[in-house]
C-alpha cells in the first residue's frame, strides 16, 4: 500500500493539533464560496467519500483559489478521533495514525515485523483507551453522561474500524497468494485480541455511565 506524501506530512502536522474556530481572527464571517461536486477526491488510487457525523455526504469546497474538505472526514482517514466542543468552539484531532507496510509477500517478515507492528499499533491505542474509560466517573445528568459516552464510543468505533480495514486487507492478500495461511491466521489471532478488548470496553462504557445502547 503506497503512502502519499502529503497525508503523511499531515499525520505529523495533525498529531497534537488543535484547532479553534475563534483562534485567527476572533469573528465568524460570511464568505461567498463553491460547493465542488465535480472534484474527485483520490487515496491510493482508491476515491473518497466525505461524511459528516451523520452519515451524510459532503462535497469539497473552492474559496479564494484553494479547495477545503472538511476536518472531521480527513482527520478519520488519517486515524484521527475528531471531538467538537460546543461550549469552546474547539476542533480535537488526537491520536496517531496507522499506516500498513507498502508490500507484504514474505510471511516471516509479517509475523516478525511488518504487519505486526500496524497491529500493535492499533493495540498500544487500545490499551490507552481502556485505561482512560476505566478512569471515567459518572456524571449528574443523563444528557451529560450520554454525551461523555457517545465521545468515547466514536473512539472505541474508530479503532474497530481500522481493524476491519487491516482484516479485509489481509484476507486480500491471502485470497490473491501474497500472505501464507499461517501468517494469515496469526494476524486474524491478533485482530480477535484487540476486537475483544474493544468490545469489554464497551461494556465497561455502559455500565459505567449507565448508557444502555
Amino acid at each position: 500500500m503506497k503512502k502519499i506524501k502529503v497525508l503523511a506530512l499531515s499525520c505529523l502536522i495533525l498529531a497534537s493539533l488543535t484547532v479553534s474556530a475563534l483562534a485567527i481572527t476572533g469573528t465568524v464571517k460570511n464568505i461567498q464560496a463553491q460547493i465542488r461536486g465535480d472534484i474527485t477526491v483520490n487515496v491510493d488510487g482508491v476515491q473518497q467519500t466525505f461524511k459528516t457525523a451523520q452519515g451524510k455526504v459532503i462535497e469539497p469546497i473552492s474559496y479564494n483559489g484553494s479547495t477545503y474538505l472538511p476536518v472531521r472526514a480527513i482527520g478519520e482517514l488519517m486515524g484521527k478521533t475528531v471531538t467538537w466542543t460546543e461550549s469552546t468552539k474547539v476542533i480535537d484531532l488526537d491520536g496517531k495514525a496507522v499506516t500498513l507496510p507498502e508490500d507484504i509477500t514474505d510471511a516471516d517478515n509479517i509475523v516478525d515485523g511488518g504487519t505486526e507492528t500496524a497491529i500493535s499499533a492499533i493495540a498500544q491505542q487500545a490499551t490507552a483507551l481502556e485505561k482512560e474509560i476505566n478512569g471515567i466517573k459518572k456524571l449528574g445528568s443523563y444528557a451529560e453522561n450520554k454525551k461523555l459516552f457517545a465521545k468515547y464510543e466514536g473512539k472505541i468505533e474508530l479503532l474497530d474500524n481500522q481493524l476491519d480495514k487491516m482484516e479485509n486487507d489481509y484476507e486480500y492478500q491471502y485470497d490473491t497468494g501474497k500472505l501464507e495461511r499461517k501468517a494469515y491466521v496469526e494476524l486474524e489471532r491478533q485482530l480477535d485480541v484487540v476486537d475483544n478488548q474493544l468490545s469489554k470496553m464497551d461494556d465497561t462504557l455502559e455500565n459505567i455511565l449507565g448508557i444502555d445502547d
